[in-house]
């Protein structure tokens, strides 16, 4: 059972979004903490009441960057997509339909495979939305579906490129399964029709062991957050510019 009572400060109550906290107020290795009231995370936006609306403008939050597919948006659009005091960008972390891949018996078919592929393959637009977080003003916010996966890994690549230890990353994502328990029925009914039932429940799963995997891969692979993203390629001083958002001076 994930213990929820250490995120009382950074979760979000809002009566139409449940997955929606910042990654601020976190200790990293260099004695700091996370930033805090500068980066959210969420689920999907598109069900937000007035008052939800007013709450996140209430906590300076002027840049929405949806991560979500051309379809989830046409289906569900976003509440501040056309907001003229919000700057919204829509950038998918993912660049094939995932029912597709699954059709043609080449989509990922675990957790751990599905973060690894959005790394490789999603670089031009994880490009896109780090730089996003970086030049944007006030505070962002970063949100797909359910807040878990496409959103998830983008928390973990920032959390660990602030120094924050592995255990509190993956803490971090796994909170997200509580979370979004009022969610399960509506996750469900939406499985893509050519992805086996089996498979799909897993897919809703936020293990703690999914996050601890990517990480190492990220550990292997790259070196870390900073080392993707001078793969991505970022000079090392728009890295440390990047660590200095995310990070209390």
């Amino acid at each position: 059972m994930i213990d929820i009572s250490s995120d009382v400060q950074r979760r979000v109550p809002l009566e139409n979004a449940y997955n929606v906290r910042e990654i601020g107020g976190y200790p990293t290795a260099s004695g700091g903490r996370t930033r805090q009231g500068r980066i959210y995370r969420a689920d999907s936006l598109h069900r937000l009441s007035a008052e939800d609306q007013a709450r996140l403008r209430e906590r300076g939050i002027r840049t929405v960057i949806d991560l979500r597919r051309d379809d989830e948006v046409a289906q569900a659009p976003n509440v501040f997509a056309s907001a003229p005091d919000m700057i919204y960008r829509h950038i998918s972390l993912f660049v094939t339909r995932p029912s597709t891949g699954v059709q043609q018996g080449t989509f990922p078919l675990s957790l751990t495979d599905v973060y690894r592929y959005i790394l490789e393959s999603s670089q031009a637009p994880m490009h896109m939305v780090m730089s996003e977080i970086l030049s944007s003003e006030g505070a962002v916010l970063f949100h797909c579906t359910a807040g878990k996966d496409r959103t998830g890994l983008v928390a973990a690549l920032l959390l660990d490129l602030a120094g924050v230890s592995r255990e509190e990353i993956v803490h971090d994502y796994a909170l997200t399964e509580p979370y979004i328990e009022p969610l399960m029925h509506e996750l469900r009914e939406n499985r893509p029709a050519a992805m086996p039932l089996e498979l799909y429940v897993k897919l809703l799963d936020a293990k703690p062991e999914f996050m601890r995997a990517t990480l190492e891969h990220l550990d292997t692979t790259y070196g870390g957050s900073a080392g993707y993203l001078r793969a991505l390629g970022w000079r090392d001083e728009d890295v440390a510019r990047l660590r200095s958002v995310i990070v209390e001076s």
